[in-house]
């Protein structure tokens, strides 16, 4: 098996999940080889090198015998033009692919693109042999759009593992703890998410906020210092697994307002944690979150809708016991890491058991049986 795509280590949730994931793998079951195709570096030409190295790494693990299928995850921008030649790859070694989209706007993206990068990656998309997304949204779109057959696409949401610690950290009449997970800029709508917080229905109100991810951090903290938050909202930076949990055992809610996501794993982070979350029904979210059952819905961009859900929870500490039980129930029942992993290594069975062959028109013609 090889998974394809940014390093396990990203702070990116991709890197996140993928971790997740081996983590719950047997390696007499399962072995496992990642490849980075991006690299460390910032700049598009930094991917050059790893994206060659993990193609030709492809090249020989096929010529060994070395691998089964390769599971490729695939988000907009760099990431769709690279793992075209990744999937290309595969095809020219007949290795089965199973291609995971996890972009928070791919439409927008897509859109954008010119008609022959469109063709480009209408095609990567028809060249797996199964394609993965994370809702029903998704389906429909590489469904309608990128015209990928029906029987060729899985819904597998995201999921998460369970919290280390649940509620520890908030003793009773402390200040309300608001906590953001994720990279600080506008379309995860951290401008709003500020805002909103120097709403003079919160000023007087006893709080304490950590935006804790990567971005421009400094741009930002000035920016609460302009609005007044100086000593009222915390900027750490990017933290790992370990603080998360710390944040998340302190924190009474979780706030996301994005304009645009797939499905943020800092939601289910936060419903693993039984915290009760307060997010914009963008992406995979509705699918998960229902206004009033275990979060708070909240229209893109209305930093006055926000800060009135945000003063309801503090308000109402009955409604966020409840909002919080329900957000864990929601985990429970389908977005725990262990069943991911399961029903994800059926996926990688189910495949490697097809060789791929290709039409005259770049189309994924049937399979036949692979060898064994």
């Amino acid at each position: 098996m090889v998974v394809v795509g940014p390093p396990i280590s990203a702070s990116g949730g991709i890197g996140r999940l993928m971790a997740a994931t081996l983590e719950e793998l047997h390696p007499d079951d399962v072995q496992v080889r990642v490849l980075d195709t991006r690299g460390l570096g910032s700049s598009p030409w930094s991917s050059v090198l790893p994206l060659l190295r993990s193609c030709l790494v492809l090249l020989g693990l096929a010529a060994r015998g070395e691998v089964d299928v390769a599971h490729v995850n695939v988000s907009s921008c760099g990431s769709a033009i690279r793992k075209g030649l990744v999937v290309r790859t595969c095809r020219l070694a007949r290795v089965p692919v199973v291609l995971h989209l996890h972009a928070s706007n791919f439409p927008a993206f897509f859109g954008s693109l010119p008609g022959g990068s469109q063709n480009w990656v209408r095609t990567t998309f028809r060249l797996a042999v199964r394609v993965v997304v994370l809702g029903q949204a998704g389906r429909s779109y590489v469904e309608d759009v990128l015209a990928v057959a029906p029987a060729d696409v899985t819904v597998l949401a995201n999921a998460t593992g369970p919290a280390a610690t649940r509620g520890s950290a908030r003793p009773p009449g402390t200040p309300l703890r608001i906590l953001f997970l994720g990279r600080l800029g506008a379309r995860k709508g951290v401008p709003e998410l500020l805002r909103a917080l120097a709403d003079p229905r919160l000023r007087d109100r006893p709080w304490r906020a950590v935006l804790a991810g990567d971005g421009d951090v400094a741009a930002f903290r000035a920016r609460a210092a302009e609005l007044g938050l100086q000593g009222r909202v915390e900027f750490p930076g990017w933290v790992g697994r370990d603080a998360v949990a710390r944040y998340l055992a302190a924190a009474h809610l979780v706030v996301l307002p994005s304009h645009a996501e797939g499905m943020p794993l800092s939601v289910l982070e936060a419903f693993a944690a039984g915290v009760p979350v307060v997010c914009t029904p963008v992406g995979s979210l509705p699918e998960i979150a229902v206004d009033g059952v275990n979060s708070l819905l909240v229209p893109v961009g209305e930093a006055g809708s926000l800060a009135e859900a945000i003063l309801r929870l503090a308000e109402d500490e009955d409604l966020r016991a409840r909002l919080g039980t329900a957000a864990l129930t929601t985990w429970g029942r389908g977005h725990t890491i262990a069943d991911y992993a399961l029903r994800l290594t059926r996926e990688w069975r189910a495949v490697a058991r097809v060789v791929p062959v290709t039409d005259d028109a770049g189309a994924r013609a049937p399979v036949r049986p692979a060898r064994q």
